[in-house]
């Protein structure tokens, strides 16, 4: 299993002033085998003794990362066993750059069969599914041509996918909170999705939530600290913390919660992909319960920590500590052992 459940998603590039140091600050409030880390690149110099990196496979048929580094051994280089692939395939900014991939992701199951399989063969075990950006329909059709895929089931351990609200400012955990029943219908689709894949032969273990952060409303600029802490507090630490800890309040105002709805067509009712294609869909009688239970089969969660000049978890410039945030995070994180359980 994963076993770590206090994520970092933050590079060195741009001065984000992200170091070694600030791996050991966050280790010393969750435990350095609580967390992990990376920076979308094969390798790191950013290191912390216990604190697992985990390299990725960007977009297919990457051999090297851009700095020249390639995959390395499984626990090697502050590696476990864990391997992420294809960052943000559904978004012309990240992996989607690729037309075909981008809008046609059935064609890609066979690239992704050859690249985990060069990752196991280099001694991984588990295969970090290609992370969303905002399009559980893509992902939907991936999986549904690797289902005929030879070989392409078994190197599919986790679904992952990223969030960013452009309305941290105003969020609020509360049934009557329309960005609040956007995020747990977001969470229902990719669990719906794994029930229905499992259901077909895979054996998807978790869901990986791999970038979570705030942006304003422009859906550009960095958000302000005070914003995050908000949707810091209401979402991760009041919802997904709470669920994963036993708070039965938490997860009863979820279960009183109406238009839970996940995002559809599902890909096997016919058709091609189109992009945009997404919408709300009914989610039918247990969607409430079902988000309950998507929050419980979190594996892991990662706050995206990176701000030019300002790193968001950390004060950064070589100097120790946490920032404000990064204090919420990692006392809110620690809350959930390594399984994924309660603390």
């Amino acid at each position: 299993a994963f076993g770590r459940f206090c994520g970092i998603a933050a590079n060195t590039e741009q001065d984000n002033r992200y170091g070694s140091e600030d791996l050991g600050s966050a280790a010393e409030v969750t435990g350095a085998d609580r967390m992990w880390h990376y920076n979308w690149r094969m390798a790191t110099d950013v290191e912390h003794a216990g604190v697992r990196f985990v390299p990725m496979i960007k977009e297919p048929g990457q051999a090297q990362d851009v700095a020249g580094a390639p995959l390395p051994r499984a626990g090697s280089a502050g590696t476990g066993q864990v391997v992420k692939g294809w960052n943000e395939p559904d978004d012309a900014g990240q992996a989607g750059r690729i037309e075909t991939l981008r809008k046609d992701p059935e064609r890609y199951a066979q690239s992704w069969t050859e690249d985990m399989q060069r990752a196991r063969s280099a001694g991984y075990t588990e295969f970090i599914g290609p992370a969303m950006a905002h399009d559980p329909c893509w992902l939907d059709h991936f999986l549904k041509s690797c289902e005929t895929t030879t070989g392409c089931k078994e190197l599919v351990t986790y679904l992952a996918f990223h969030r960013y609200r452009p309305d941290c400012a105003t969020y609020e955990a509360s049934p009557d909170s329309a960005a609040w029943r956007d995020d747990l219908s977001y969470l229902l689709t990719y669990y719906r999705l794994m029930q229905k894949y499992n259901g077909r032969g895979f054996n998807i273990r978790g869901l990986v939530f791999d970038e979570l952060g705030c942006l304003e409303s422009d859906f550009w600029s960095y958000s302000t600290e005070s914003h995050q802490r908000r949707y810091m507090r209401e979402f991760f630490r009041n919802t997904i913390v709470a669920v994963k800890s036993g708070d039965g309040a938490a997860a009863d105002k979820i279960r009183r919660t109406n238009w839970i709805m996940p995002k559809g067509p599902d890909a096997h009712a016919g058709g091609p992909y189109a992009t945009h294609q997404c919408e709300a869909v009914d989610g039918g009688p247990t969607a409430a319960e079902d988000a309950v239970r998507a929050i419980e089969s979190l594996v892991t969660v990662a706050w995206f920590s990176i701000k030019p000049g300002k790193n968001h978890l950390f004060p950064g410039g070589g100097r120790a500590g946490l920032s404000q945030l990064g204090q919420d995070y990692f006392s809110a994180c620690q809350l959930v052992d390594g399984s994924g359980a309660a603390a």
